[in-house]
């Protein structure tokens, strides 16, 4: 399934708003089509405007802020419970929530799930 195909399976879909947009929308040279268009334009010509001069812009943000800001936000989503997950009894409140994927992913571990890890050669081929 890919992002933002219409003939695309909705998990996917619901993946990209939830993390990668919303991610996006805190970075302050997001230009989504829900900005307003005067800010949106005024961010644009800014950047343009600083890479050509000087080859850099304040308003980007680095890549391995990016990175670290990715990796939180992962961190962040699959420490949250989901509503798709089986439901447990919470331990700090006592009552029922669903359960994180981390929750989840440590539970299956301590059944004795062991993953089938994927050869170097095919990883490549198999992640598209």
């Amino acid at each position: 399934s890919l992002p933002y195909a219409a003939q695309s399976k909705g998990i996917v879909e619901r993946v990209q708003q939830t993390i990668w947009v919303t991610l996006a929308k805190r970075l302050p040279t997001y230009l989504g089509d829900d900005m307003d268009p005067e800010a949106r334009r005024r961010a644009h010509r800014r950047t343009r405007a600083d890479l050509k001069a000087i080859g850099v812009s304040e308003l980007l943000t680095s890549w391995e802020t990016f990175r670290g800001m990715c990796a939180a936000e992962i961190a962040a989503y699959n420490a949250r419970p989901h509503s798709s997950l089986p439901r447990i009894l919470d331990p700090g409140t006592g009552r029922r929530r669903a359960m994180s994927p981390d929750e989840l992913w440590a539970a299956k571990v301590e059944a004795g799930f062991s993953p089938v890890l994927v050869e170097p050669e095919l990883r490549d081929d198999l992640f598209r």
